[in-house]
């Protein structure tokens, strides 16, 4: 899985059309929808990615926000991440999941429709954590390893 978290001032978005045979079902094409204040957290489910790899997503998101100090997340399905992409079904569950798990963690979540096509504007802080990369590889014995990008690595120099 690879995420892009984008501690943001805010970022509104709205569903235009299908990106997919079966998208998510929405009931319609709304308004914008909108959170500030938050952690936007752009996500590519691989391949090798499984139904436990929400756990690991999570795990990643509380490390961020921990840092950030916001208790509003954005999941936002972003396909564009990887060339390895898992099927959508899984991927779905996988934000699902994670959004559940979140919300149970008593964070205010939104999560972006999976399998549409959306129109968005963001507004990201200008901070050393305000951009983050990582990639979250599921291990044999269930543990997880993350790489961090070298201009992450620079940064912290």
């Amino acid at each position: 899985m690879k995420i892009l978290s984008l501690h943001s001032d805010y970022i509104k978005f709205r569903a235009i059309k299908k990106a997919i045979n079966q998208p998510e079902e929405i009931k319609e094409i709304k308004d914008f929808i909108e959170s500030r204040e938050c952690l936007v957290v752009f996500i590519a489910v691989e391949v090798t990615d499984n139904e436990n790899s929400s756990k690991n997503l999570v795990k990643n998101i509380e490390e961020i926000i921990e840092q950030v100090k916001t208790k509003n997340i954005v999941l936002y399905p972003y396909a564009h991440l990887s060339s390895n992409l898992a099927k959508p079904d899984l991927a779905l569950k996988i934000m699902k999941d994670a959004e559940q798990l979140l919300k149970k963690d008593n964070y205010n979540v939104v999560r972006a429709p999976f399998g549409w096509y959306k129109e968005f504007e963001i507004h990201v802080k200008g901070h050393p954590l305000a951009e983050l990369s990582r990639e979250i590889k599921e291990e044999k014995e269930g543990a997880e390893s993350k790489d961090v990008s070298e201009a992450l690595k620079a940064e912290k120099k």
